[in-house]
């Protein structure tokens, strides 16, 4: 119990808002390459979390809506979707899936289930999905976490077929000061979310860089991408999520400057990319 405590704390110190919400639907996204990218990103949910039908063929993602899992204000964003992911990762082969370190350890592995789909469609979220799209750990390839490094390449049960997702592709080079970036994940647990319009503000750690990414706890894991749709990161941390609404007596999305508060940490590529070779 109070491993969990601890990385649900982990989990939710993260992330926030910078300049406009540029959180958008994948099915609203407007960029091809986006989109596509978009398949190879899944959701981390707690096994509990996730129920099989009686004939074995889909899996139910039951959830509360993220306005009472947060207390969220009734005219913020996404009031009304379900909140159930805890963290996000993404293919970096057939088999492989890389998310953040304090996402899954040796500890939790066996209760984590890999869901692929979870994101609204033309009628509303999707809340079941096939069989096919849930995945289970094997094993964890490579993990650290650290005071510099934080991530973890795990191995599926089985591979993900060519025509359930495409394997990202790395970037063979860091990021650098000011390049456009965006994000694909699960803020606050929510179906998928593409957020763009981002820019590179801090190089100078050996280990992350720092972006003004609109994230949140649940995007942990998270592939974040250049101008190129290469991943040159994983999302690990950054500003606090919320701020309690005094007058309105309910939470709303921290909000920053895009040049302001603290920014999100992003762990650079060179730092897990050996890894594979």
């Amino acid at each position: 119990m109070q491993h969990d405590v601890v990385l649900t704390a982990l989990i939710e110190h993260e992330k926030s808002i910078y300049g406009n919400d540029d959180r958008v639907e994948t099915m609203d996204e407007s960029n091809a390459q986006r989109k596509s990218n978009a398949n190879a990103v899944a959701a981390l949910f707690n096994r509990g979390s996730v129920t099989r039908s009686a004939d074995g063929k889909f899996f139910s993602l039951p959830a509360t809506p993220l306005s009472v899992a947060k207390q969220l204000c009734k005219n913020e964003n996404f009031y009304d979707q379900p909140s159930g992911a805890r963290c996000t990762g993404f293919l970096i082969r057939r088999d492989l899936l890389a998310t953040a370190g304090h996402c899954i350890s040796n500890d939790n592995m066996e209760s984590v289930r890999i869901v692929f789909g979870y994101r609204m469609g033309g009628a509303g979220v999707v809340l079941k999905v096939s069989a096919e799209d849930v995945f289970s750990v094997e094993e964890i390839v490579a993990r650290v976490r650290d005071e510099t490094d934080d991530y973890a390449i795990v191995r599926l049960n089985h591979s993900v077929p060519e025509s359930r997702g495409s394997v990202l592709a790395l970037s063979r080079t860091d990021a650098s000061m000011a390049d456009s970036v965006y994000v694909i994940g699960y803020p606050s647990g929510l179906p998928q979310k593409i957020a763009g319009r981002a820019k590179v503000r801090d190089v100078s750690s050996a280990s992350y860089f720092v972006a003004n990414l609109d994230t949140f706890g649940g995007n942990s894991g998270s592939p974040v991408f250049n101008a190129l749709h290469e991943v040159v990161g994983i999302l690990i941390r950054g500003e606090q999520d919320y701020r309690w609404d005094e007058r309105e007596g309910c939470h709303r999305p921290m909000p920053c400057p895009d040049t302001g508060c603290s920014g999100e940490h992003v762990l650079k590529v060179s730092r897990f990319q050996n890894i594979l070779r």
